[in-house]
C-alpha cells in the first residue's frame, strides 16, 4: 500500500487557496486527486487509500471552515468558508433556474423544510415512496433551495437533512445582514470554475448553466 501525497493540512491549504474543490473526479481539483496523488479509475472506494481519504474529508466537514454541498457538475463540492456568504446569496435568491420546472411535489417538500427550518426526510409524512422523497430533495439540493446533509437516527442510521440557508447560517455562526448579491455570488463562482477548468482542461459546471458539451 502506497502513502498519501496530501493530509489533511495540506487539504485545507488548497481549499482555501482555491476556494472550493470536489470530493472526486478524474480532471477537476479534488480531494481524491489531492491525496492519493494521481488519478483514479473506477470506485475510489477500491482504491487501497480510501479509507484514509474518507478520513480527511471527515476531519474536513468538522474544521469548521469547510461545507460539503451539490454545486460543481452536480457533484459533492467542498467549500471554503470564504465563499459561504457567495452560496448563501444564491440559495436564498429563489430565482428562475431554481424554480421553473420544479415538480409540485418537490415544491411541497421544500415548503415543509421552510415551514419546520429543518426536516428528516423518515419523517415526513407523504404517501410517495422513499425513493420518490429523495429524488425530490436531490431536486431542491441541486437547484441550491436547501442545505442537505445526512445525520445519524437514534438508531444509527443515516438519514438526509434537508435545512432552510437561514437556520444553515445561524448554526454556522454566519451574518446574512452583508450579503453579495445572487449575481456578484454567480459570477465569483463562475470565475473560480472557469479558471480550474482551464488549468485542468475540464468541463465542469455550475447549476444555473447548461452542461459544457464534450
Amino acid at each position: 500500500m502506497g502513502k498519501l501525497k496530501a493530509g489533511f493540512e495540506e487539504a485545507l491549504a488548497e481549499l482555501n487557496r482555491r476556494g472550493l474543490m470536489l470530493f472526486h473526479d478524474k480532471i477537476f481539483p479534488s480531494l481524491t486527486r489531492l491525496t492519493i496523488g494521481e488519478t483514479i479509475r473506477g470506485s475510489w472506494w477500491a482504491h487501497p487509500l480510501s479509507n484514509d481519504v474518507y478520513l480527511i474529508s471527515q476531519q474536513l466537514q468538522h474544521c469548521g471552515d469547510v461545507v460539503l454541498t451539490k454545486l460543481v457538475s452536480g457533484k459533492e463540492t467542498y467549500l471554503h468558508r470564504r465563499l459561504w456568504p457567495q452560496l448563501l446569496a444564491i440559495g436564498l435568491a429563489h430565482e428562475a433556474w431554481q424554480l421553473d420546472g420544479l415538480t409540485e411535489t418537490a415544491a411541497a417538500l421544500q415548503a415543509e423544510v421552510e415551514r419546520c427550518g429543518n426536516t428528516r426526510l423518515d419523517q415526513v409524512r407523504s404517501v410517495r415512496s422513499r425513493k420518490e422523497l429523495s429524488e425530490d430533495a436531490r431536486a431542491l439540493t441541486m437547484r441550491l433551495l436547501v442545505f442537505a446533509d445526512d445525520v445519524h437516527t437514534e438508531s444509527g442510521a443515516h438519514v438526509r437533512r434537508l435545512e432552510t440557508w437561514q437556520r444553515w447560517a445561524a448554526r454556522q455562526d454566519v451574518s446574512l445582514s452583508n450579503l453579495p448579491s445572487a449575481s456578484e455570488g454567480r459570477a465569483e463562482f463562475e470565475r473560480i470554475v472557469i479558471a480550474a477548468n482551464a488549468e485542468c482542461s475540464a468541463r465542469a459546471f455550475l447549476p444555473w448553466e447548461k452542461r459544457r458539451s464534450p
